[in-house]
């Protein structure tokens, strides 16, 4: 008797383990899916671009090629509706994509505020971009911009970027080197690069970051100016009124400076006659 109700008790222990152990196994499982759940909220969530939170036109150039653009533009609400400014933007990213390719352009988002319309597009690569917009724009080695007809001549003052000063440099510096790429732009408006800057052309330069620069009508990177503050870390000048002359420099490197000239009548209009370099990696 003693037997049979230990061999039962056996049974039982061994089938209670088993269910427990696949209790285990199914909560173990919920357990690592809420894991990797949160770990993107944190991870990849954390690392998308918010193309809305600018204040001024954007252009980003991103890794995969792609470029994505930011407009601001006024926005009368009393003569137009919401519905219609998207379904005129609707219509011309169709035209386009059915003529290039579906993939070509869309949108991302659209939003009005305050008598001010926020547009975000997303083109396949900078030749879309700059079809569109009709904005000369190229993004590539420095071999490939060569090919493109881009030449990097000793007219063209270029600064080389360290710790937060403008050193003078020319094109040698970073002509022969495969690490580097190069985006050449014609409009005033805020670029975004996908890596840090290292050299930049000094026409129409108005404010540099690690990975941005301002273009603006009327700026000048000084690169032998004397020192400035910065607004934050990862800026490296601020703007300045005025232009340092060659007496008040002492020689060798400068820290950035910002000679701005007269005002243009719009911030971030898009036109340009100055071409700008921003070479990166």
């Amino acid at each position: 008797m003693r037997k049979e109700t230990t061999k039962k008790r056996k049974r039982i222990s061994k089938a209670e383990r088993e269910r427990m152990k696949l209790i285990l196994t199914g909560g173990m499982a919920i357990i690592v899916l809420l894991v990797i759940i949160i770990l993107g909220v944190f991870v990849f969530g954390s690392c998308g671009t918010d193309y809305t939170k600018t204040d001024m036109n954007t252009v980003y150039v991103l890794k995969d090629g792609k470029i994505v653009s930011t407009d601001l533009e006024t926005f009368d609400e009393k003569k137009y509706s919401q519905e219609e400014l998207e379904s005129y933007v609707a219509g011309i990213i169709d035209t386009y994509n059915k003529e290039n390719g579906e993939d070509s352009m869309k949108q991302k988002s659209l939003s009005i505020e305050e008598n001010a319309a926020k547009l975000v597009l997303e083109y396949a690569n900078a030749d879309v971009y700059e079809a569109v917009n009709g904005i000369e724009f190229f993004v590539g080695s420095v071999e490939e911009a060569n090919k493109a007809g881009y030449t990097f001549t000793e007219e063209i003052n270029f600064a080389k970027l360290v710790d937060g000063k403008a050193v003078a440099a020319v094109p040698s510096d970073f002509a022969d080197n495969a690490d580097y790429k190069v985006i050449v732009i014609k409009s005033n408006t805020k670029v975004v690069v996908p890596g840090e800057i290292c050299f930049v052309s000094t026409g129409n330069i108005a404010k540099v970051g690690d990975d941005y620069v301002v273009i603006k009508d009327g700026s000048e990177l000084l690169i032998e100016g004397s020192s400035i503050g910065t607004e934050s870390g990862t800026e490296l000048g601020t703007e300045i009124e005025g232009a340092v002359g060659e007496d008040e420099v002492e020689g060798g490197d400068g820290e950035i400076i910002f000679d701005f000239g007269d005002e243009p009548e719009k911030e971030t209009a898009s036109d340009s006659e100055v071409l700008t370099y921003i070479i990166y990696k």
